[in-house]
């Protein structure tokens, strides 16, 4: 996500700069994006933050080319007119870009929310058989350390005939 956010703010500076180097316009504006991005891509954002902050610089960006298309000048002669067309042409064909790239992100969210389905009802059913085997465990654990305990007392025991306990141990076992 973030190499393709730094793409399309790159393609957006890139159209910037395009249109400013064409139109003559200062292209400070595009120096100060550039920093921008530098600075953003060294802040990584909180991962509950990223994918609304991800909407909103493209929304940012679809709203800044509206203005800039609204806005653009048409020219009064030749030169001026080849040199606005040239420069709608990248903005146009970014623009294509940009549409195309929804279309395989909608395309890409169908497929993953079918997927993340898929794997919903994977975790749920390894969640289950989890807890089912833990159980069993826990169970089969008690089990073991019980027998291990009656195994340290029959060793222990003094199994010789002198024993006076001797007695109650052969009832017991009874």
């Amino acid at each position: 996500r973030s190499v393709y956010r730094l793409h399309e703010r790159l393609v957006s500076i890139r159209t910037e700069y395009n249109l400013r180097l064409k139109s003559g316009a200062p292209a400070t504006a595009t120096v100060t994006a550039v920093t921008a991005v530098t600075a953003a891509a060294q802040r990584r954002p909180e991962p509950d933050e990223a994918p609304l902050r991800y909407l909103q610089e493209l929304l940012a960006w679809v709203e800044e080319n509206q203005r800039r298309v609204a806005a653009a000048e048409w020219g009064a002669d030749l030169p001026t007119v080849e040199t606005h067309l040239g420069a709608h042409r990248g903005l146009h064909r970014a623009i294509e870009e940009f549409r195309a790239k929804v279309e395989r992100a909608r395309a890409d969210e169908v497929r993953a929310r079918r997927v993340l389905g898929v794997l919903g009802n994977s975790s749920k059913s390894r969640l289950r058989h989890l807890e089912s085997l833990h159980g069993f465990v826990s169970a089969a654990t008690k089990e073991l350390l019980w027998l291990s305990e009656r195994e340290e007392e029959e060793v222990a025991f003094d199994w010789s005939h002198n024993n006076a306990a001797m007695a109650a141990k052969k009832e017991s076992y009874s």
